[in-house]
């Protein structure tokens, strides 16, 4: 058995304290069943963020995620009470910038990008076309390319 730290010892001395911490608890597990109860990129877009006379409440990052929770919420709830049976309802509101977005990377890992050689194909072929939307096409593609 763990001894007690000095901050749990702290949290126990004072009762508000030990009803936060307790809330806590309660709603970090409700997190973790949670995540388990919708598919993993609803997961990562929304959260628990209160347990309130037994309605969990739901945080979306947009109305499109809050849409679709929406549309789950009978299921959430299913999976929520099974495990904690104080648990009677799911409400979904939208918290728009409640959660730090990492950055975006410079660059897209999975960006292609054409050769020298085949630019200059498609320039060639450009100069050649006579003038149609095809043309008008490659060569916003080309000025894109920085390469008219």
């Amino acid at each position: 058995m763990t001894t007690p730290s000095r901050l749990d010892r702290f949290i126990a001395s004072d009762p508000a304290l030990t009803r936060l911490a307790v809330e806590a608890d309660r709603l970090k597990l409700l997190q973790a069943v949670y995540r388990t109860s919708v598919p993993r990129t609803l997961a990562d877009a929304s959260r628990v963020a209160a347990f309130e006379r037994g309605t969990v409440v739901l945080f979306a990052d947009n109305n499109a995620i809050a849409a679709k929770l929406k549309q789950l919420t009978t299921r959430i709830t299913l999976h929520l009470s099974s495990e904690l049976p104080e648990v009677n309802g799911t409400r979904v509101e939208v918290q728009v910038g409640g959660r730090h977005k990492p950055e975006k990377q410079a660059q897209n890992p999975h960006k292609r990008s054409m050769s020298q050689e085949s630019l200059l194909a498609v320039k060639v072929l450009h100069e050649e076309l006579p003038d149609s939307p095809l043309k008008r096409a490659i060569g916003r593609f080309l000025l894109h390319h920085n390469k008219i």
